[in-house]
């Protein structure tokens, strides 16, 4: 288990990769490659919430690589990243190309992503790659424009996703 407040990651890859229980509570969260957050691991459950998380320029003195996303944060890498849980609520989510990538191209199935109060800022659209990936979207998101076309694996809720709230009730 990882437990991170009100810090400033920044990585080239990603600013914080996650192969386990993560609990984050404030701070900023950038990457290059698979943004601020990368969920991988298997069998999972995490918590995010009061944090910005988005894509940065790689930092000066690296190289662009073919690992450039343009995500704010990714879920998924391999087979062995399957049945991950990640509840967020009030998060700032930034991403050039897309905000949200669940990959499923490598074999990933069954994650799941639950977010609620949360402002998802981006030009691109939130990609799905694999149909057993569900997004359970919440109570108070903000979606820009580019992301009023969902994917199919959306599914609305009214439900907020506290760290509380989830303990709580499931």
């Amino acid at each position: 288990n990882l437990t991170i407040n009100n810090s400033y990651v920044m990585g080239t890859h990603s600013g914080v990769e996650n192969r386990g229980t993560l609990y984050v509570d404030g701070g900023i969260y950038e990457g290059f490659g698979h943004g601020g957050i990368y969920f991988a691991g298997s069998g999972t459950t995490s918590y995010v919430s009061n944090a910005t998380i988005r894509e940065c320029d790689m930092p000066e003195g690296y190289t662009q690589n073919a690992g450039d996303n343009n995500a704010g944060f990714y879920i998924g890498g391999n087979a062995d990243s399957s049945y991950i849980k990640v509840y967020m609520d009030n998060n700032d989510i930034y991403g050039s190309s897309q905000p949200i990538v669940f990959r499923g191209t490598s074999g990933e199935q069954y994650n799941e992503l639950y977010i609620s109060n949360s402002t998802i800022n981006t030009d691109g659209q939130i990609k799905i790659d694999n149909d057993t990936h569900k997004l359970y979207i919440g109570a108070g998101n903000n979606f820009t424009a580019a992301n009023t076309n969902l994917p199919s694996a959306v599914e609305p809720t009214t439900d907020v996703y506290t760290r509380e709230n989830v303990e709580n009730k499931w």
